[in-house]
């Protein structure tokens, strides 16, 4: 068994119940004691009515007292830092919490590569990806205004990301047609739809796709 004389309580391992054999320190009336684990049990099955925990600081010492009268045993238990002690570089303060400060965003700030890579680790991303694409014809011929003059296809570029948005980057004439673009298994579709009775050559429009990689 390793010595663990000189190991401050919160260095110990901690015991996930206790047996009636089990030796547990104690001081009594200035001589230090153990009490068996049967007695500590028989103890508070007779005297104590009630349980309660009071948050310490971080760092400071477990503390327990015992009310005779009321029956109330009331435990100290240090707030722990955890394993996020900081956000960004900001330390949490010996409450345990990081100021709001670390944490608040305003359009002027800029976020460098490690706390973008961070940010996305939070939520599951491993990356955003964008892909363009170009949708272009010779012509569509002449129609109702508000009909779909053509459709146009292309394979979705990454079948197996996550599709979060389609943006129109341009339309090689608005007055004349008007582009929808969407995925539809697997495929992406562009749909012209006409502005104007007459026919219409060289209709194009680009997009840009963005996606999530969440893949591990």
């Amino acid at each position: 068994m390793p010595d663990s004389t000189d190991s401050a309580i919160g260095e110990l391992p901690q015991a996930e119940y206790i047996d009636d054999s089990d030796r547990i320190p104690l001081e009594q009336g200035g001589v230090a004691k153990y009490v068996l684990g049967a007695l500590l049990k028989e103890f508070i099955n007779r005297n104590i009515l009630d349980i309660r925990a009071l948050t310490l600081p971080v760092g400071s010492d477990v503390t327990a007292s015992y009310n005779a009268e009321t029956g109330v045993l009331t435990l100290g238990i240090p707030r722990s830092l955890g394993a996020a002690n900081s956000v960004d570089g900001v330390a949490a303060g010996t409450s345990g919490d990081v100021p709001l400060g670390a944490v608040s965003y305003d359009r002027g700030q800029s976020l460098t590569a490690a706390q973008k890579t961070r940010a996305k680790a939070n939520i599951g991303i491993k990356e955003i990806v964008t892909e363009d694409l170009t949708f272009s014809s010779d012509r569509f011929d002449a129609g109702t205004i508000g009909t779909r003059a053509l459709q146009l296809s292309a394979p979705d570029p990454h079948p197996d990301l996550q599709l979060i948005g389609i943006a129109i980057t341009y339309i090689g004439n608005s007055g004349e047609y008007l582009p929808l673009i969407f995925k539809n298994s697997g495929t992406i579709y562009c749909n012209f739809y006409r502005c104007t009775s007459s026919a219409v050559g060289n209709p194009s429009a680009h997009a840009r796709l963005t996606y999530l990689n969440t893949q591990s």
